[in-house]
């Protein structure tokens, strides 16, 4: 039996929750809104549209980042400039495909796509071990590596992390048959 000035709801588990309600003569806009907010939350919580506790409650997890991976071999100012505005402009549209955008871009100038040791992306596998990175996009593979096997090797490694990585060629040909024999420096 339910105390006067008291609602009592049951909810889902059995368990019993008491919202107070007071006199009307007395309660400010403020007091009727929370007043009305807490029978709405109690009444969400019976008819389980809302979790009981907040253990209960899925804490949505916070989206991981979208990055870009570009890379020069040449050091030249301008012919690099044009480069890499041109790796980042496939990269933006290539996210957008995906319904991706890019958060932070990692770069290498001057440095060939057969070496295995590049400060950029060195950096960013350093960050993808922290779990933050859920996708690397490049304009093309070989941005990634000159070598089939090191591409390979390193998209391995990404994919390690739980983030994945692609570039608009993709969709075209699968990794071995696109790369297989190309050992050509850039």
């Amino acid at each position: 039996m339910p105390k006067p000035g008291h609602i009592t709801l049951t909810t889902k588990g059995g368990k019993n929750m008491r919202t107070r309600t007071t006199k009307q003569q007395s309660s400010t806009p403020a007091e009727a809104f929370h007043r009305r907010l807490a029978l709405d939350i109690a009444k969400a919580i019976s008819l389980g549209l809302l979790p009981e506790s907040r253990e209960e409650a899925e804490v949505p997890s916070k989206p991981k980042a979208t990055v870009a991976y570009l890379r020069t071999a040449t050091a030249d100012r301008r012919v690099t400039r044009m480069s890499l505005e041109r790796q980042y402009q496939a990269c933006e549209e290539r996210a957008d495909a995906l319904g991706l955008r890019v958060s932070t871009i990692y770069f290498d100038i001057g440095v060939s796509g057969l070496s295995e040791r590049r400060p950029a992306l060195d950096q960013l596998m350093r960050d993808l071990s922290d779990g933050r990175i859920g996708h690397v996009v490049m304009a093309d593979p070989d941005r990634l590596a000159r070598n089939w096997r090191l591409e390979e090797q390193l998209h391995k490694r990404i994919r390690s992390h739980g983030a994945d990585a692609s570039s608009p060629c993709d969709s075209q040909q699968p990794l071995t048959e696109r790369r297989i024999g190309d050992t050509t420096s850039d």
